[in-house]
């Protein structure tokens, strides 16, 4: 192998281990904003949850004017 063909084999391994991190960041990022949407969905379905069956409201409002 000669000294051309060493430099080549070197810089196109270089490419490939910046490709790869490039990937991985890529990916972190993904999941980064999956887990926030899941999250924010969970707090949505937390906000608009239906009260159980039987549930009159019954001390929720207490009226202080007079």
């Amino acid at each position: 192998m000669d000294v051309m063909g060493i430099a080549n084999l070197s810089m196109s391994m270089a490419n490939q281990n910046v490709m790869q991190e490039v990937g991985i960041a890529v990916l972190r990022n993904a999941m980064d904003h999956a887990e926030q949407t899941g999250e924010f969905m969970a707090d949505m379905l937390v906000a608009s949850a239906v009260p159980p069956v039987g549930f009159d409201g019954l001390g929720i409002n207490i009226d202080i004017m007079m």
